[in-house]
C-alpha cells in the first residue's frame, strides 16, 4: 500500500481472514484481520490489520437480522462474538461523512458502525499492515497517522 487512502483501505483489507473478535472495556471490541503477527515483546499475536472500535455503537447482523448489539448483555455479546471465528472480510464501506462503516464477511454476518459522539473520543482505529493507522474521530474529522 503505497499513498493511505480511504479507498486504499478499502480496496487492500478485502478478502482477509477475520480472527480474534475480543470484546473490551464496556462495549470496546477489537478484531483481528489477516496474517498473525506475534510481537516479540510481549508475546501476544495480533493480525496486520487491526480493528479497535472504541467510542462507538455496533451491531453484527447475520442472515439479514439483527443477532446482536454494543449495549446487549454482555454475556451474550462474549457468547456471540465466540462464534464469529473463520470468517474473511468480503469489504468494508466507510462513509467519509459521518465515519460510520459497514464490515461485509461471509456467512452473512455483518458489522455496522454508528458514531454517536461528536467532540473528543475517537470512534474506531484501523491499523494497517504499512505501521499507519487511521483513526476515525472525533466528530467527522479523521486523520491518518
Amino acid at each position: 500500500m503505497n499513498k493511505l487512502t480511504i479507498n486504499s483501505i478499502e480496496k487492500n483489507i478485502a478478502g482477509k481472514d477475520a480472527w480474534g473478535f475480543k470484546l473490551g472495556i464496556g462495549s470496546f471490541m477489537t478484531i483481528d484481520l489477516g496474517e498473525k503477527i506475534l510481537n516479540e515483546r510481549n508475546g501476544v499475536v495480533y493480525g496486520e490489520w487491526h480493528l479497535w472500535i472504541q467510542c462507538c455503537a455496533w451491531r453484527i447482523d447475520k442472515n439479514k437480522k439483527m443477532w446482536i448489539g454494543s449495549e446487549d448483555n454482555r454475556e451474550s455479546i462474549i457468547n456471540k462474538i465466540n462464534l464469529l471465528s473463520n470468517l474473511q472480510l468480503q469489504r468494508l464501506q466507510i462513509n467519509r461523512y459521518n465515519l460510520s462503516a459497514t464490515l461485509y464477511f461471509t456467512d452473512e454476518i455483518i458489522l455496522r458502525l454508528f458514531p454517536f459522539i461528536t467532540e473528543e473520543y475517537e470512534h474506531w482505529v484501523l491499523f494497517t499492515p504499512s505501521n499507519k493507522v487511521l483513526i476515525a474521530g472525533p466528530g467527522n474529522n479523521y486523520s491518518f497517522r
